[in-house]
């Protein structure tokens, strides 16, 4: 006679909204992350997971025009994307 294998433990689905509150409670309350998971009843895996998932957008950039390198050239990967220059035509100056 055998066994069926029984499967383990399915992984908990949260919500975002959860995930969402979950990691502004953490980071307003000056706690650790532990505690502050420890108090949700979930793993302080989930709450770094959730951190680097939906973190902060990042930062508009800067308003203006490109950063230039020397010479007044704009970066090699820009000029090399966009086509607009030979590789070395700015490095001479």
């Amino acid at each position: 006679m055998t066994k069926k294998k029984e499967a383990g433990a399915t992984p908990r689905q949260y919500e975002a909204a959860f995930k969402a509150e979950a990691v502004r409670l953490w980071q307003s309350s000056g706690q650790a992350a532990e505690k502050t998971a420890h108090e949700l009843g979930i793993s302080v895996f989930n709450l770094y997971k959730w951190k680097r998932e939906g973190g902060e957008p990042p930062p508009p950039p800067p308003a203006g025009p490109p950063p230039r390198g020397r010479g007044g050239c704009a970066p090699l990967p820009l000029r090399r994307r966009n086509g607009s220059a030979r590789p070395n035509a700015c490095s001479a100056s």
